[in-house]
């Protein structure tokens, strides 16, 4: 969902939609259509499809990313806000300290008041790594899909591996529902 920031705010038109719109932590009873927005958003997109295992037509796939998208929401730590540090080691770094893993994953939706209808969602993950898991196969925890998806998921988790390794995270977030206008 695009909200053009450049267009009149004096547009009746805008001021009327945006007044409707809020934005909120997407809940377990969401999910469901999340996905159905996802997998519609890229139903034309072959490649996309075959490369993240998302495929609108096998129901297979829409339920491992419901299955997915509700461990991320009924997930207690998904909402942990740590502080932001100043030093971050680089993953280079010959003095790599032991860290524990910590990995949250963050829903938000887009919800039309005047409708109830969820709108738009984004998805956020934030990501620490431990020692452990930089040892561990890049294509871990995708054991049972096709080959190519293996390869594809191991290239993208190896490059980023590679790019954050033991450092922490800068972001922090609000967790609270805000308006959009």
């Amino acid at each position: 969902m695009l909200i053009d920031e450049y267009s009149s705010t004096d547009s009746p038109t805008s001021n009327r939609i945006a007044a409707h719109l809020v934005i909120s932590p997407a809940t377990v009873h969401d999910v469901r259509r999340l996905v159905d927005i996802e997998f519609h958003a890229f139903e034309d997109e072959r490649i996309n499809q075959q490369l993240s295992f998302r495929d609108y037509k096998k129901p297979e796939h829409f339920e491992r990313t419901v299955s997915a998208y509700t461990k991320a929401t009924d997930n207690p730590n998904s909402l942990i806000l740590q502080p932001k540090h100043a030093s971050r080691p680089r993953s280079d770094s010959k003095a790599l300290e032991p860290v524990m893993s910590t990995s949250r994953v963050r829903l938000l939706k887009v919800t039309d008041t005047e409708t109830d209808e969820i709108l738009s969602f984004v998805k956020t993950e934030i990501k620490q790594y431990s020692y452990q898991e930089l040892l561990q196969p890049a294509d871990v925890d995708h054991e049972g899909e096709p080959q190519m998806n293996r390869d594809w998921f191991a290239l993208n988790e190896r490059l980023r591996r590679q790019y954050v390794g033991l450092a922490k995270h800068c972001c922090k977030f609000s967790t609270s529902a805000r308006n959009i206008a």
